[in-house]
């Protein structure tokens, strides 16, 4: 079944598939669950788009689960804020999305591991029975078509220590609810704000706002204190 899987794969974007680098993707491959595979599908046929868009070729180094969350690494024809975007928008839309099926899912440790499951799924642990389910949903995909994906909107929020000490800026890049094709780039798609030379708390709370009134964010920093504490991390 996981070879028709990856021919899927081969015939849809040969381009992108046929690299012969010698990489963890091209001596694993899927390193994921089948409810994860339209993610990569989708992601897939955005860096075939950029790759025709630009004449440059496009390199995934490995595709794999991490923590529960879908880890995709890539060598992409574009800017690197660009890609981060990018990465981190499959990255929180596979949080939300079970890796045996597809439906609706959340992350937790309910397995005794870092999972994202739904709830039909989420305590699955025999060997046999989780085998079962993957090649089940693995021929599910098979009659996958691209469409896009629903990002709902979200928000990719960078904050970085500001040129001013103490101070922390914050910049917001806002999805599109619906993102079909990057044949003409991804940044053209954003709207984009930035809040600079402000109190990291007073950013904080920022963000904190827009998550209470639902928008979905997905918020990263620099190695700064100030950065840091703009996105609520204690860490």
């Amino acid at each position: 079944m996981y070879d028709r899987v990856m021919k899927k794969f081969s015939d849809s974007y040969p381009l992108l598939m046929h690299q012969r680098d010698d990489n963890s993707f091209n001596r694993f491959g899927l390193e994921v669950g089948p409810g994860w595979y339209p993610l990569i599908f989708e992601l897939f046929g955005f860096v075939d788009d950029m790759q025709r868009a630009t004449g440059k070729a496009a390199g995934i180094s490995q595709v794999k689960e991490k923590f529960g969350t879908l880890r995709i690494y890539c060598n992409l024809p574009c800017a690197a804020d660009e890609q981060e975007i990018l990465e981190t928008i499959f990255a929180s839309l596979s949080v939300r999305t079970c890796d045996f099926c597809g439906a609706p899912g959340r992350l937790s440790d309910a397995a005794g591991w870092w999972a994202t499951r739904c709830d039909q799924h989420r305590e699955i642990s025999d060997f046999v029975e989780s085998n079962r389910l993957r090649e089940r949903y693995a021929e599910q995909f098979l009659n996958y078509e691209r469409q896009g994906i629903v990002t709902e909107g979200l928000v990719y929020a960078f904050a970085s220590r500001s040129s001013i000490q103490g101070c922390a800026c914050l910049k917001l890049y806002e999805l599109p609810r619906r993102l079909t094709s990057l044949s003409d780039g991804l940044m053209s798609q954003l709207t984009v704000s930035e809040c600079a030379d402000r109190d990291p708390a007073e950013l904080e709370k920022m963000i904190k706002g827009m998550k209470d009134r639902g928008k979905r964010v997905a918020a990263v920093c620099d190695a700064s204190d100030e950065g840091r504490t703009a996105i609520g991390s204690r860490w």
